[in-house]
Protein backbone atom coordinates (compact mmCIF):
# COMPACT_ATOMS: atom_id res chain seq x y z
CA UNK A 1 0.00 0.00 0.00
CA UNK A 2 1.22 3.73 -0.25
CA UNK A 3 2.74 5.43 3.09
CA UNK A 4 0.49 8.10 4.48
CA UNK A 5 1.65 10.97 5.92
CA UNK A 6 -0.90 11.10 9.10
CA UNK A 7 -1.10 12.33 12.27
CA UNK A 8 -3.30 9.51 13.55
CA UNK A 9 -1.22 6.38 14.55
CA UNK A 10 -1.00 3.34 12.10
CA UNK A 11 0.12 -0.36 12.97
CA UNK A 12 1.39 -2.67 10.85
CA UNK A 13 -0.55 -6.31 10.96
CA UNK A 14 0.90 -10.06 10.35
CA UNK A 15 0.41 -9.35 6.46
CA UNK A 16 2.64 -6.53 6.15
CA UNK A 17 -0.34 -4.41 5.44
CA UNK A 18 -0.50 -1.03 7.42
CA UNK A 19 -3.71 -0.45 9.75
CA UNK A 20 -4.94 3.00 10.44
CA UNK A 21 -6.30 3.92 13.62
CA UNK A 22 -6.02 0.14 14.92
CA UNK A 23 -8.32 1.40 18.01
CA UNK A 24 -11.28 2.52 15.69
CA UNK A 25 -10.59 -1.13 13.76
CA UNK A 26 -10.84 -3.44 16.58
CA UNK A 27 -13.49 -1.62 18.71
CA UNK A 28 -15.85 -1.97 15.21
CA UNK A 29 -14.73 -5.51 15.30
CA UNK A 30 -15.15 -6.24 18.52
CA UNK A 31 -19.31 -4.95 18.16
CA UNK A 32 -19.18 -7.33 14.76
CA UNK A 33 -18.13 -9.82 16.86
CA UNK A 34 -21.33 -9.12 19.67
CA UNK A 35 -23.85 -8.70 16.87
CA UNK A 36 -22.00 -12.41 15.18
CA UNK A 37 -25.39 -14.60 16.57
CA UNK A 38 -27.86 -11.19 15.34
CA UNK A 39 -26.03 -10.79 11.71
CA UNK A 40 -25.75 -14.73 11.04
CA UNK A 41 -29.68 -15.14 11.65
CA UNK A 42 -30.23 -12.11 9.33
CA UNK A 43 -28.13 -14.34 6.70
CA UNK A 44 -30.07 -17.17 7.50
CA UNK A 45 -33.45 -15.25 6.97
CA UNK A 46 -32.52 -13.96 3.33
CA UNK A 47 -30.98 -17.38 2.12
CA UNK A 48 -34.07 -18.66 3.20
CA UNK A 49 -36.25 -15.90 1.69
CA UNK A 50 -34.43 -15.66 -1.61
CA UNK A 51 -32.55 -18.87 -2.43
CA UNK A 52 -34.52 -21.93 -4.14
CA UNK A 53 -33.31 -24.76 -2.98
CA UNK A 54 -34.28 -23.58 1.13
CA UNK A 55 -36.93 -21.53 0.53
CA UNK A 56 -39.08 -25.09 0.76
CA UNK A 57 -36.12 -27.43 2.16
CA UNK A 58 -36.82 -29.74 5.01
CA UNK A 59 -36.45 -28.64 8.39
CA UNK A 60 -33.03 -30.58 9.17
CA UNK A 61 -31.36 -28.60 5.91
CA UNK A 62 -32.27 -25.30 7.10
CA UNK A 63 -30.74 -26.17 10.41
CA UNK A 64 -27.79 -27.95 9.07
CA UNK A 65 -27.39 -24.30 6.58
CA UNK A 66 -28.13 -21.72 9.94
CA UNK A 67 -24.60 -24.17 11.94
CA UNK A 68 -22.61 -23.69 8.68
CA UNK A 69 -23.97 -20.23 8.57
CA UNK A 70 -22.88 -19.18 11.98
CA UNK A 71 -19.47 -21.07 11.93
CA UNK A 72 -18.42 -19.12 8.12
CA UNK A 73 -19.76 -15.83 9.80
CA UNK A 74 -17.14 -15.89 13.24
CA UNK A 75 -14.30 -17.49 11.00
CA UNK A 76 -15.05 -14.80 8.36
CA UNK A 77 -14.64 -12.13 11.58
CA UNK A 78 -11.82 -13.54 13.07
CA UNK A 79 -9.79 -13.84 9.92
CA UNK A 80 -10.75 -10.30 8.99
CA UNK A 81 -9.43 -9.02 12.77
CA UNK A 82 -5.74 -10.71 12.24
CA UNK A 83 -5.73 -8.88 8.27
CA UNK A 84 -4.40 -11.62 6.59
CA UNK A 85 -4.91 -13.52 3.56
CA UNK A 86 -6.36 -17.32 4.03
CA UNK A 87 -4.55 -20.21 4.32
CA UNK A 88 -5.51 -23.49 3.54
CA UNK A 89 -6.92 -24.15 6.90
CA UNK A 90 -9.32 -20.81 7.13
CA UNK A 91 -10.74 -22.11 3.84
CA UNK A 92 -11.61 -25.76 4.92
CA UNK A 93 -14.61 -25.35 6.66
CA UNK A 94 -16.03 -22.84 4.06
CA UNK A 95 -15.09 -25.66 1.64
CA UNK A 96 -16.80 -28.46 3.50
CA UNK A 97 -19.61 -26.72 3.59
CA UNK A 98 -20.18 -26.38 0.00
CA UNK A 99 -19.20 -30.15 -0.09
CA UNK A 100 -22.24 -30.62 1.71
CA UNK A 101 -24.46 -28.63 -0.35
CA UNK A 102 -23.23 -30.49 -3.36
CA UNK A 103 -24.00 -34.03 -1.56
CA UNK A 104 -27.49 -32.51 -1.31
CA UNK A 105 -27.72 -32.11 -4.91
CA UNK A 106 -28.04 -28.10 -4.61
CA UNK A 107 -27.59 -26.31 -7.65
CA UNK A 108 -23.94 -24.17 -7.79
CA UNK A 109 -26.02 -20.92 -9.07
CA UNK A 110 -27.81 -21.76 -5.24
CA UNK A 111 -24.64 -21.92 -3.40
CA UNK A 112 -22.94 -19.07 -5.04
CA UNK A 113 -26.31 -16.98 -4.06
CA UNK A 114 -26.01 -17.57 -0.46
CA UNK A 115 -22.64 -16.87 0.15
CA UNK A 116 -23.60 -13.34 -1.90
CA UNK A 117 -26.45 -12.52 0.29
CA UNK A 118 -23.69 -13.31 3.13
CA UNK A 119 -21.71 -10.42 2.03
CA UNK A 120 -24.50 -8.45 1.22
CA UNK A 121 -25.57 -9.06 4.90
CA UNK A 122 -22.53 -8.53 6.55
CA UNK A 123 -21.65 -5.22 4.62
CA UNK A 124 -24.97 -3.57 5.61
CA UNK A 125 -23.80 -4.89 9.18
CA UNK A 126 -20.60 -2.66 8.87
CA UNK A 127 -22.39 0.27 7.64
CA UNK A 128 -25.25 0.20 10.50
CA UNK A 129 -21.97 0.17 12.90
CA UNK A 130 -20.37 3.43 10.99
CA UNK A 131 -23.79 5.18 11.13
CA UNK A 132 -23.38 7.37 13.60
CA UNK A 133 -19.51 7.77 14.47
CA UNK A 134 -17.08 10.35 12.61
CA UNK A 135 -14.09 10.15 10.17
CA UNK A 136 -12.39 7.69 12.34
CA UNK A 137 -15.46 5.46 12.25
CA UNK A 138 -15.84 6.01 8.60
CA UNK A 139 -12.29 4.86 7.70
CA UNK A 140 -12.28 1.52 9.97
CA UNK A 141 -15.23 0.70 8.46
CA UNK A 142 -14.09 1.36 4.72
CA UNK A 143 -11.00 -0.73 6.12
CA UNK A 144 -12.97 -3.72 7.90
CA UNK A 145 -15.20 -3.39 4.52
CA UNK A 146 -12.02 -3.93 1.83
CA UNK A 147 -10.36 -6.99 4.25
CA UNK A 148 -13.47 -8.50 4.24
CA UNK A 149 -14.07 -8.19 -0.11
CA UNK A 150 -10.90 -9.85 -0.23
CA UNK A 151 -11.19 -12.15 2.37
CA UNK A 152 -14.50 -13.18 0.12
CA UNK A 153 -12.84 -13.39 -3.11
CA UNK A 154 -10.76 -15.82 -1.42
CA UNK A 155 -13.40 -17.76 -0.24
CA UNK A 156 -15.86 -17.41 -3.52
CA UNK A 157 -12.87 -19.33 -5.93
CA UNK A 158 -12.06 -21.66 -2.74
CA UNK A 159 -16.07 -22.40 -2.53
CA UNK A 160 -16.55 -22.37 -7.07
CA UNK A 161 -13.76 -24.75 -7.07
CA UNK A 162 -14.77 -27.11 -4.08
CA UNK A 163 -18.15 -27.34 -5.56
CA UNK A 164 -17.04 -28.67 -8.82
CA UNK A 165 -14.60 -31.23 -7.52
CA UNK A 166 -17.04 -32.82 -5.10
CA UNK A 167 -19.82 -32.75 -7.92
CA UNK A 168 -17.55 -34.50 -10.11
CA UNK A 169 -16.52 -36.58 -7.36
CA UNK A 170 -20.35 -37.76 -7.03
CA UNK A 171 -20.47 -38.15 -10.39
CA UNK A 172 -17.94 -40.36 -10.73
CA UNK A 173 -19.30 -42.42 -7.87
CA UNK A 174 -22.60 -42.50 -9.14
CA UNK A 175 -21.42 -43.86 -12.86
CA UNK A 176 -19.36 -46.38 -11.29
CA UNK A 177 -23.15 -47.44 -9.35
CA UNK A 178 -25.51 -47.07 -12.50
CA UNK A 179 -22.80 -49.62 -13.89
CA UNK A 180 -22.63 -51.81 -11.91
CA UNK A 181 -26.42 -52.19 -11.55
CA UNK A 182 -26.52 -52.30 -15.45
CA UNK A 183 -24.17 -54.97 -16.19
CA UNK A 184 -25.46 -57.18 -13.58
CA UNK A 185 -28.99 -56.79 -14.81
CA UNK A 186 -27.50 -57.96 -18.04
CA UNK A 187 -26.15 -60.83 -17.25
CA UNK A 188 -28.17 -61.98 -13.70
CA UNK A 189 -31.87 -59.89 -14.54
CA UNK A 190 -34.54 -58.86 -12.34
CA UNK A 191 -34.59 -61.31 -10.24
CA UNK A 192 -31.04 -61.15 -9.08
CA UNK A 193 -30.87 -60.68 -5.20
CA UNK A 194 -27.12 -59.54 -5.31
CA UNK A 195 -28.07 -56.64 -7.97
CA UNK A 196 -31.10 -55.83 -5.92
CA UNK A 197 -28.96 -55.63 -2.86
CA UNK A 198 -26.54 -53.63 -5.04
CA UNK A 199 -29.29 -51.00 -6.29
CA UNK A 200 -31.13 -50.85 -2.55
CA UNK A 201 -27.88 -49.65 -1.69
CA UNK A 202 -27.60 -46.37 -3.16
CA UNK A 203 -31.96 -46.01 -3.23
CA UNK A 204 -32.72 -47.45 -6.79
CA UNK A 205 -35.71 -49.97 -6.86
CA UNK A 206 -35.63 -52.11 -9.37
CA UNK A 207 -38.66 -52.92 -12.02
CA UNK A 208 -39.92 -56.14 -12.64
CA UNK A 209 -38.57 -56.04 -16.26
CA UNK A 210 -36.64 -53.76 -18.86
CA UNK A 211 -36.64 -52.36 -22.21
CA UNK A 212 -32.85 -52.44 -23.26
CA UNK A 213 -32.27 -49.29 -25.32
CA UNK A 214 -28.62 -47.80 -26.80
CA UNK A 215 -28.67 -44.08 -27.54
CA UNK A 216 -26.65 -42.41 -30.11
CA UNK A 217 -25.99 -38.70 -30.27
CA UNK A 218 -25.28 -38.93 -34.17
CA UNK A 219 -24.36 -34.94 -34.25
CA UNK A 220 -22.31 -35.57 -31.24
CA UNK A 221 -21.37 -39.25 -30.84
CA UNK A 222 -19.66 -40.91 -28.06
CA UNK A 223 -20.15 -41.11 -24.38
CA UNK A 224 -22.10 -38.33 -21.96
CA UNK A 225 -22.92 -38.27 -18.93
CA UNK A 226 -24.94 -35.47 -19.42
CA UNK A 227 -27.44 -38.05 -21.66
CA UNK A 228 -26.90 -40.93 -19.35
CA UNK A 229 -28.38 -38.25 -16.26
CA UNK A 230 -30.98 -37.14 -18.79
CA UNK A 231 -32.40 -40.67 -18.68
CA UNK A 232 -31.64 -41.11 -15.05
CA UNK A 233 -34.06 -38.02 -14.09
CA UNK A 234 -37.00 -38.85 -16.14
CA UNK A 235 -39.79 -39.46 -13.50
CA UNK A 236 -41.00 -42.96 -13.67
CA UNK A 237 -42.32 -45.17 -10.64
CA UNK A 238 -38.91 -46.57 -10.75
CA UNK A 239 -35.87 -45.50 -12.07
CA UNK A 240 -33.97 -45.61 -15.12
CA UNK A 241 -30.63 -47.35 -15.28
CA UNK A 242 -28.58 -45.95 -17.83
CA UNK A 243 -24.81 -45.00 -18.28
CA UNK A 244 -22.24 -43.46 -20.99
CA UNK A 245 -20.87 -46.53 -23.05
CA UNK A 246 -18.10 -45.77 -25.51
CA UNK A 247 -20.17 -45.08 -28.69
CA UNK A 248 -23.54 -44.36 -27.02
CA UNK A 249 -25.67 -44.40 -23.51
CA UNK A 250 -26.74 -47.82 -22.37
CA UNK A 251 -30.18 -47.33 -20.89
CA UNK A 252 -32.27 -49.62 -19.36
CA UNK A 253 -36.41 -48.21 -19.02
CA UNK A 254 -38.57 -50.03 -16.82
CA UNK A 255 -41.23 -52.27 -18.46
CA UNK A 256 -44.54 -51.19 -16.95
CA UNK A 257 -46.83 -52.12 -19.33
CA UNK A 258 -45.82 -54.90 -22.99
CA UNK A 259 -46.28 -51.82 -25.34
CA UNK A 260 -43.22 -49.89 -26.01
CA UNK A 261 -42.93 -47.53 -24.08
CA UNK A 262 -44.37 -43.87 -24.82
CA UNK A 263 -42.39 -41.89 -22.28
CA UNK A 264 -39.34 -43.32 -23.78
CA UNK A 265 -39.93 -41.79 -27.12
CA UNK A 266 -40.91 -38.59 -25.02
CA UNK A 267 -37.14 -38.62 -23.50
CA UNK A 268 -35.87 -39.10 -27.15
CA UNK A 269 -37.74 -36.53 -28.53
CA UNK A 270 -36.87 -33.82 -25.47
CA UNK A 271 -33.40 -34.67 -26.50
CA UNK A 272 -33.69 -34.30 -29.80
CA UNK A 273 -35.02 -31.09 -29.26
CA UNK A 274 -32.16 -29.91 -27.20
CA UNK A 275 -29.04 -31.85 -28.94
CA UNK A 276 -30.25 -33.25 -32.72
CA UNK A 277 -29.95 -36.25 -34.13
CA UNK A 278 -31.05 -38.75 -31.35
CA UNK A 279 -31.38 -42.30 -32.22
CA UNK A 280 -32.12 -44.83 -29.59
CA UNK A 281 -32.76 -48.93 -30.93
CA UNK A 282 -34.64 -50.35 -28.63
CA UNK A 283 -35.72 -54.32 -27.95
CA UNK A 284 -37.63 -56.20 -24.90
CA UNK A 285 -38.83 -55.94 -22.65
CA UNK A 286 -37.61 -58.76 -20.73
CA UNK A 287 -37.38 -59.96 -16.89
CA UNK A 288 -34.90 -62.82 -17.33
CA UNK A 289 -30.99 -61.77 -18.30
CA UNK A 290 -31.07 -59.00 -20.93
CA UNK A 291 -27.99 -59.74 -22.54
CA UNK A 292 -30.15 -60.92 -25.77
CA UNK A 293 -32.10 -58.00 -25.76
CA UNK A 294 -28.86 -55.71 -25.07
CA UNK A 295 -27.69 -57.87 -28.25
CA UNK A 296 -30.76 -57.04 -30.25
CA UNK A 297 -30.34 -53.40 -29.73
CA UNK A 298 -26.65 -53.43 -30.63
CA UNK A 299 -27.88 -54.92 -34.23
CA UNK A 300 -30.26 -52.15 -34.75
CA UNK A 301 -28.06 -49.78 -33.65
CA UNK A 302 -25.47 -51.25 -36.53
CA UNK A 303 -28.26 -51.19 -38.91
CA UNK A 304 -29.41 -47.11 -38.40
CA UNK A 305 -28.24 -44.84 -41.08
CA UNK A 306 -28.61 -40.85 -40.86
CA UNK A 307 -32.05 -41.84 -42.39
CA UNK A 308 -33.07 -43.34 -39.03
CA UNK A 309 -34.28 -41.21 -35.82
CA UNK A 310 -36.05 -41.66 -32.65
CA UNK A 311 -36.84 -44.58 -31.38
CA UNK A 312 -35.96 -47.68 -33.43
CA UNK A 313 -37.23 -51.43 -32.98
CA UNK A 314 -36.09 -54.35 -34.95
CA UNK A 315 -39.58 -54.43 -37.04
CA UNK A 316 -38.33 -50.95 -38.19
CA UNK A 317 -35.43 -52.07 -40.12
CA UNK A 318 -36.22 -55.97 -40.86
CA UNK A 319 -35.49 -55.08 -44.70
CA UNK A 320 -31.94 -54.26 -43.91
CA UNK A 321 -31.72 -57.22 -41.40
CA UNK A 322 -32.87 -59.32 -43.79
CA UNK A 323 -30.59 -57.80 -46.74
CA UNK A 324 -27.31 -58.17 -44.56
CA UNK A 325 -27.93 -62.07 -43.54
CA UNK A 326 -27.73 -62.66 -47.48
CA UNK A 327 -24.30 -62.32 -47.90
CA UNK A 328 -22.04 -64.17 -51.03
CA UNK A 329 -23.11 -64.28 -54.05
CA UNK A 330 -26.92 -62.59 -53.51
CA UNK A 331 -25.26 -59.61 -52.11
CA UNK A 332 -22.41 -59.14 -54.39
CA UNK A 333 -25.50 -59.09 -57.42
CA UNK A 334 -27.37 -56.47 -54.99
CA UNK A 335 -24.98 -53.88 -54.54
CA UNK A 336 -23.59 -54.71 -58.29
CA UNK A 337 -27.51 -53.94 -59.38
CA UNK A 338 -27.24 -50.35 -58.01
CA UNK A 339 -23.47 -49.03 -58.77
CA UNK A 340 -24.37 -47.77 -61.91
CA UNK A 341 -26.68 -45.02 -60.22
CA UNK A 342 -24.30 -44.70 -57.78
CA UNK A 343 -21.55 -43.93 -60.41
CA UNK A 344 -23.49 -41.87 -62.02
CA UNK A 345 -24.62 -39.31 -59.37
CA UNK A 346 -21.08 -39.40 -58.04
CA UNK A 347 -19.95 -38.00 -61.48
CA UNK A 348 -22.82 -35.82 -62.57
CA UNK A 349 -25.45 -35.00 -58.85
CA UNK A 350 -28.18 -36.06 -60.78
CA UNK A 351 -30.12 -37.18 -58.00
CA UNK A 352 -31.23 -40.51 -59.17
CA UNK A 353 -30.49 -42.13 -55.72
CA UNK A 354 -32.59 -39.21 -53.81
CA UNK A 355 -35.15 -39.91 -56.47
CA UNK A 356 -35.81 -43.95 -55.85
CA UNK A 357 -35.60 -42.70 -52.31
CA UNK A 358 -38.09 -40.63 -51.95
CA UNK A 359 -40.13 -42.38 -55.18
CA UNK A 360 -40.21 -45.78 -52.31
CA UNK A 361 -40.91 -43.64 -49.49
CA UNK A 362 -44.17 -42.61 -50.97
CA UNK A 363 -45.55 -46.06 -52.40
CA UNK A 364 -44.49 -46.00 -55.68
CA UNK A 365 -46.08 -42.42 -55.95
CA UNK A 366 -45.31 -40.02 -59.22
CA UNK A 367 -46.86 -36.90 -57.64
CA UNK A 368 -44.99 -37.61 -54.18
CA UNK A 369 -41.89 -38.07 -55.09
CA UNK A 370 -42.00 -34.68 -56.84
CA UNK A 371 -43.49 -32.93 -53.97
CA UNK A 372 -40.69 -34.87 -51.73
CA UNK A 373 -37.54 -33.53 -53.62
CA UNK A 374 -38.91 -30.38 -54.94
CA UNK A 375 -39.09 -31.39 -58.73
CA UNK A 376 -42.02 -31.37 -61.43
CA UNK A 377 -43.69 -34.59 -61.76
CA UNK A 378 -41.88 -34.73 -65.50
CA UNK A 379 -38.62 -34.76 -64.04
CA UNK A 380 -39.56 -38.05 -61.82
CA UNK A 381 -40.38 -39.94 -64.66
CA UNK A 382 -37.58 -38.69 -66.39
CA UNK A 383 -34.70 -39.81 -64.00
CA UNK A 384 -37.05 -43.14 -63.20
CA UNK A 385 -36.22 -43.60 -67.24
CA UNK A 386 -32.62 -43.00 -67.00
CA UNK A 387 -32.60 -45.49 -63.57
CA UNK A 388 -33.85 -48.62 -65.40
CA UNK A 389 -31.50 -47.66 -68.61
CA UNK A 390 -28.33 -47.90 -66.00
CA UNK A 391 -29.32 -50.85 -64.34
CA UNK A 392 -31.97 -52.82 -66.27
CA UNK A 393 -34.36 -52.70 -63.35
CA UNK A 394 -37.89 -50.50 -63.39
CA UNK A 395 -38.60 -48.97 -60.81
CA UNK A 396 -42.20 -49.76 -61.63
CA UNK A 397 -41.80 -53.10 -61.18
CA UNK A 398 -42.29 -54.59 -57.59
CA UNK A 399 -39.78 -57.11 -58.17
CA UNK A 400 -36.79 -54.78 -59.49
CA UNK A 401 -38.16 -52.27 -56.96
CA UNK A 402 -37.04 -54.13 -53.97
CA UNK A 403 -34.24 -55.35 -55.68
CA UNK A 404 -33.09 -51.54 -56.39
CA UNK A 405 -34.18 -50.50 -52.26
CA UNK A 406 -31.83 -53.69 -51.35
CA UNK A 407 -29.40 -52.73 -53.20
CA UNK A 408 -29.15 -49.05 -52.01
CA UNK A 409 -29.39 -50.44 -48.18
CA UNK A 410 -26.42 -52.16 -49.15
CA UNK A 411 -24.20 -49.86 -50.18
CA UNK A 412 -25.61 -47.02 -47.36
CA UNK A 413 -25.07 -49.46 -44.61
CA UNK A 414 -21.11 -49.69 -46.08
CA UNK A 415 -20.49 -46.31 -47.08
CA UNK A 416 -19.57 -45.32 -43.78
CA UNK A 417 -18.32 -41.53 -43.30
CA UNK A 418 -17.68 -41.23 -47.34
CA UNK A 419 -19.82 -38.11 -47.62
CA UNK A 420 -20.07 -38.87 -51.78
CA UNK A 421 -22.20 -41.53 -51.09
CA UNK A 422 -25.46 -40.12 -52.39
CA UNK A 423 -27.59 -42.40 -50.47
CA UNK A 424 -27.02 -41.49 -47.02
CA UNK A 425 -28.07 -38.33 -47.55
CA UNK A 426 -30.49 -38.78 -50.20
CA UNK A 427 -32.47 -41.26 -47.68
CA UNK A 428 -32.12 -39.27 -44.75
CA UNK A 429 -33.63 -36.26 -47.14
CA UNK A 430 -36.89 -37.89 -47.75
CA UNK A 431 -37.57 -41.25 -45.47
CA UNK A 432 -38.13 -38.68 -42.44
CA UNK A 433 -36.93 -41.10 -39.68
CA UNK A 434 -37.29 -44.57 -40.79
Amino acid sequence: MHSHKEASPAASNTSGMTTHNPRAVGQLLDRLDARADEIGEAVVGAIVEQVPAYRTAPIARVAHMRQIVHQNVRELFRVVREGRPAGLADLEEFRESVRSAARQGIAVEDVLHAYRLGATVGSMAIADECQAGGPGKFRAGLEVLGRGINYLDQVSIAVAQSYVEERERIATDEERVYREIFEGLLSEGCSSAEVAERAARVGVKLASGYWVALVSMQSAPGPSREVARHFRNWPLSHPVIAVPKQHHVGVLWPAEREDPPVELTMAVASLDREQGSVLAALAGPTAGPLQSAHAEAAAILRLCTSRHAGVVRLEDVLLDAAVHQLGGRTEQLLRASVEPILAYDRRRDAGLVETLAAYISVNGSLSGAAAAVHAHRNTIMYRLVRIRELTGLDPSSFQDLFILQAGVRLAEASCGPDPELAPRKALSQVDGGG
